[in-house]
C-alpha cells in the first residue's frame, strides 16, 4: 500500500538519482542490479526492505553484511586498545578509489545518524543500498 510518505520519499529519491517517478510507483518491488543470494547469509531482510520498498530497511541490513564479511576477513573490535574502524579496513584491503572511499564514509556517516535517531529524516537511495552490497560480496571474495 503506497502511503504519502512512501510517494513523497520516491520523489525525492528518484529527482536524485535521476530515475523515472512512474517505473517506482507503479513497481514498489525492487529489482537491484547487484549479486544477491551469495554467501551464507539469510536474505529474507533484504526481501522484506524490498516488498516495502524501504532503502533504510535495506540498508541497514547491508551495513550487517559488510561488518559480518570484514569480521569474517580477519577484522575485530579490542576494547581498550585504540581501535581501527571496519572501513579503515575494507577500504586498505580492496584498495577503494577516492569516489568509493567518499561514498562510502558519507553513507555510513549518513547510516550512523539514522540507527542512532540524531536524524529522523534520512533519505537512502536503493543505489546506496546497491553500493554496500556491492563493496559486502567484494570484500567477500577477496
Amino acid at each position: 500500500m503506497l502511503t504519502y510518505r512512501t510517494i513523497l520519499r520516491t520523489v525525492v529519491k528518484s529527482f536524485n538519482s535521476g530515475l523515472s517517478f512512474a517505473e517506482d510507483v507503479i513497481n514498489p518491488y525492487i529489482h537491484l542490479s547487484v549479486n544477491t543470494n551469495w554467501g551464507t547469509h539469510d536474505w529474507a531482510e533484504l526481501e522484506k526492505a524490498k516488498r516495502k520498498n524501504s532503502p533504510e530497511l535495506g540498508l541497514i541490513f547491508a551495513w550487517k553484511l559488510l561488518e559480518k564479511e570484514a569480521k569474517s576477513k580477519g577484522h575485530s573490535y579490542v576494547k581498550g586498545k585504540e581501535q581501527t574502524p571496519f572501513i579503515e579496513t575494507i577500504i586498505k584491503k580492496l584498495k577503494l578509489s577516492r569516489k568509493e572511499n567518499k561514498r562510502l564514509n558519507d553513507i555510513r556517516k549518513e547510516r550512523n545518524r539514522f540507527t542512532h535517531n540524531i536524524a529522523k529524516e534520512t533519505i537512502f537511495t536503493w543505489s546506496d543500498v546497491e553500493f554496500i552490497i556491492g563493496i559486502a560480496h567484494k570484500m567477500n571474495t577477496a
